[in-house]
């Protein structure tokens, strides 16, 4: 399901795509459009913004006919029409609503929701042309965006800088960019074999032969997209070899900036300027370049030569850690035991891989990748950590530390041989995506008899054996599921590979088992495969259970949901249906279409089992701001009662009120016994105790920046203490003094109550957060929806939370 964001995206990606149809100019889905289109067939789904290429012939052309189609309150903005405009990547833009990131309250570049467009370039096989194209690139960004310093990134430019910001003071703006344009921009497509995508963030360096001619199609969402020709090829080159993989949900972010789609970006930007002005601003960003730029050399080879000092010693600490337990790591590799290897080596690759080691080839670490730090060890434990990696799947991690030893000349004959054969895999990789099955099944048995115990090439070559016909394969791709599952017993693609056979294409009867495979894998298209699977079977689910069960993979599937209802309905589980009005209200803003008629089969049936909370039922579905005032006021007309405490803190809660809704709760708590009331109020702690939960998780994965030594370490972590005792006084201000929690929490059953009347501290709050689901009532843990969203606001504000579950039972409301 696409957010309000997305949906929006959408429309202007349609009428781009429209103009692009009618007067045949090609553009390919990029970055993470493209990921989202293989692995999600749509919108990835934290993403919010949208990327496309074209080649410079096609950009060209739709640049003309920009000027004379675009359609009512939209504009293009790039270098080509002003060179006024802030940023080397074109956007189509929305002018109508906001979409301000943090430079842009400086300029006055339109700055409403868009459309990133990135235009490639050619370059020949040359690094010295490569080279040259990233100073040039870097510079131009840095003449016309003054906020961003881009060739710190680079090292490059710490003169030319000054030097061009004079030639444009006496030549003029226009004529210096365009002749850094002429400049970059020379080279014909015909005398090339590599493009650049033009972003002087990272320009990143592709085989032109990735992109093709644009006649490769992919869905995304319901709208057939252009695509580079070498899919795999181009994700492997731009996100390494582990794309496919949805990451964590830590690692889920999207973009620094201010959103809204009925608000005009002119309107935010006016607010803003009451606490910046502009004009000082840009000077003193201008200013600060100036003095930057001539001493970032300097800078650089300072902040690097800190590293160096403590490499030694930590070099010298593992050299000899690893020397004591030679024998355990000689014995684990004669053995096969891969898995005990990446334990032992598990703190050394976790520190080689730091961003101030090897940096990343993005917009934030590209200098450090160029100019990594390599903490050299023995040859012998070497190999054996490049191999590790290599067969416990982390294969862009071994491909990136023999590139680091060879560049620091410290590479041995054993890891070019692993080279070439992880250059051999990808190619495997590309011939499998483009349909050469047969010569990929050459390729993978190769691979597989070098490297039995590799989890990467098991599964690869189960995939290819798959696609070329299970029942002609059935007992090779038994042998290799079975061997795969003695190394990773509970992998989540390998339990489907299993079910796969065992079903022989009649799915009905496991169909909970390939949802349990499901949540053992974070491969995308696993994932996929399984909620297709799910889908077929919806009709073949009669059980509240297995609808619940099923929820959990397709959550936003209308037939399903409108199913569960119907369940739940016919078996009077009124509690259930309860449940689910967090779930629909926050889902009937995205497609009130799909779901009006199931809120209204709920509000139906809740009325009808509980006519004497209609004030409940409103401040559950209840979402404006206004109208919650006015429910407000007719709430504190109610005679006093647990229930009217209860509702008056869902209303606070909402308003963003969240200590004086805890204080509501604390009171209703207080003044009742109905079973039913202290069972919607657990709801409530459980879902203030996951903020308190959501609070110490952030201090946990704070980033530790150029910690070297251990006292260091030591005082990095006595902050942290510091921060966390902060947080969690912060958060039990409502309930007064630590008795008044383990009161509140034992009376709705958070906890035992043997804890009544005892001090709860940090530590203890700790243990309860870890053990609160042993207390926790079992449809807590088992209903998806109930708990499918984990609460997350980290301040005040508005709210809406998925805790609104049932109805009051002790109220003449």
């Amino acid at each position: 399901m696409m957010t309000d964001k997305q949906k929006h995206l959408y429309v202007l990606y349609k009428e781009v795509d429209e103009l692009c149809r009618k007067h045949n100019i090609d553009y390919q889905l990029a970055g993470g459009t493209l990921i989202g289109a293989i692995r999600h067939r749509g919108f990835i789904p934290w993403d919010d913004d949208m990327d496309i290429t074209m080649t410079r012939n096609n950009w060209e052309k739709f640049v003309e006919v920009c000027k004379t189609e675009l359609p009512d309150d939209r504009i293009l903005e790039c270098q080509e029409l002003n060179h006024n405009f802030h940023n080397v990547i074109a956007r189509y833009t929305d002018r109508t609503s906001s979409a301000v990131h943090s430079t842009q309250v400086l300029f006055d570049d339109v700055a409403g929701d868009m459309i990133d467009i990135i235009c490639y370039d050619y370059l020949p096989d040359n690094n010295k042309s490569w080279k040259q194209y990233t100073k040039d690139i870097t510079l131009y960004s840095d003449l016309i965006n003054p906020c961003i310093v881009y060739s710190y990134r680079f090292g490059y430019n710490h003169l030319r800088y000054g030097f061009y910001r004079l030639k444009m003071r006496f030549q003029g703006k226009d004529k210096v960019l365009d002749n850094l344009q002429k400049k970059m921009f020379s080279y014909k497509e015909e005398d090339c074999p590599y493009v650049v995508l033009r972003w002087g963030g990272t320009p990143l360096l592709f085989r032109k032969e990735i992109f093709g001619d644009s006649k490769n199609w992919v869905l995304f969402e319901d709208t057939m997209g252009q695509a580079p020709d070498y899919i795999s090829d181009y994700l492997v080159e731009h996100y390494e070899d582990e794309w496919m993989f949805v990451p964590p949900a830590t690692e889920q972010a999207g973009h620094n900036a201010i959103f809204s789609l009925d608000t005009d970006y002119k309107v935010i930007r006016n607010e803003i300027k009451h606490f910046v002005d502009p004009e000082k601003q840009m000077k003193t960003f201008l200013r600060k370049k100036a003095f930057v730029m001539p001493f970032m050399s300097l800078w650089l080879v300072v902040k690097n030569f800190n590293i160096l000092v403590s490499l030694k010693s930590k070099a010298k600490g593992f050299r000899d850690e690893y020397n004591n337990c030679k024998a355990d790591i000689n014995r684990a590799y004669e053995n096969n035991d891969f898995a005990t290897l990446e334990e032992i080596f598990s703190d050394y690759i976790a520190l080689q891989f730091r961003k101030d080691y090897f940096g990343r080839d993005n917009y934030n670490d590209v200098y450090k990748y160029r100019h990594p730090v390599l903490l050299k060890l023995p040859d012998e434990i070497a190999d054996k950590v490049v191999l590790t990696l290599f067969n416990r799947n982390n294969i862009s991690k071994a491909m990136r530390y023999i590139t680091v030893t060879e560049q620091k000349k410290a590479v041995t004959p054993y890891m070019l041989k692993l080279k070439r054969d992880i250059l051999f895999f990808r190619e495997t990789v590309h011939n499998t995506s483009i349909g050469k099955l047969v010569d990929a099944e050459e390729q993978s048995e190769y691979l597989y008899k070098k490297y039995p115990y590799s989890i990467g090439v098991i599964k690869l070559r189960i995939y290819i054996l798959m696609k070329l016909g299970m029942n002609k394969y059935f007992h090779d791709i038994n042998k290799l599921v079975n061997q795969g599952l003695k190394i990773y017993p509970d992998d989540g693609d390998l339990l489907k590979y299993q079910l796969d056979l065992e079903c022989g294409g009649k799915t009905e009867k496991l169909v909970n088992s390939y949802i349990d495979a499901f949540h053992n894998t974070l491969n995308g298209f696993t994932q996929l495969d399984i909620q297709d699977i799910v889908t077929e079977n919806l009709p073949n689910i009669n059980t509240i259970f297995d609808a619940e069960k099923a929820l959990s993979v397709l959550p936003e599937n209308t037939e399903l949901i409108n199913k569960y209802v119907d369940l739940v309905i016919k078996e009077g589980k009124n509690d259930k249906v309860y449940s689910l009005f967090a779930f629909l209200k926050d889902k009937i803003r995205f497609l009130s279409d799909k779901y009006e008629s199931t809120v209204n089969k709920v509000t139906s049936f809740f009325i009808a089992v509980e006519k004497e909370n209609k004030l409940f039922l409103n401040s559950l579905l209840c979402e404006d701001y206004d109208e919650l005032l006015k429910l407000e006021e007719k709430v504190n007309k109610l005679q006093d009662s647990s229930v009217k405490d209860l509702i008056l803190g869902d209303i606070l809660y909402k308003k963003g009120e969240s200590k004086k809704a805890i204080e509501s709760y604390i009171k209703a708590t207080e003044n009742t016994d109905n079973d039913k009331t202290l069972c919607i109020l657990k709801y409530r702690f459980f879902s203030d105790l996951e903020k308190l939960d959501s609070y110490l998780e952030q201090v946990n994965f704070l980033r530790k920046l150029n910690i070297e030594t251990r006292k260091e370490e030591e005082a990095s972590e006595e902050r942290k203490a510091i921060m966390r005792k902060n947080m969690f006084e912060q958060w039990k201000a409502p309930y007064k003094d630590s008795k008044t929690i383990s009161k509140i929490y034992s009376k709705v059953s958070l906890i035992d109550k043997m804890f009544v009347g005892e001090e709860i501290d940090l530590t203890t709050m700790i243990d309860i957060i870890e053990e609160v689901g042993a207390y926790a009532d079992p449809e807590v843990k088992t209903t998806p929806i109930v708990l499918g969203k984990r609460f997350r606001n980290t301040v005040d504000g508005p709210q809406h939370t998925d805790h609104n579950l049932v109805a009051p039972g002790d109220s003449n409301v």
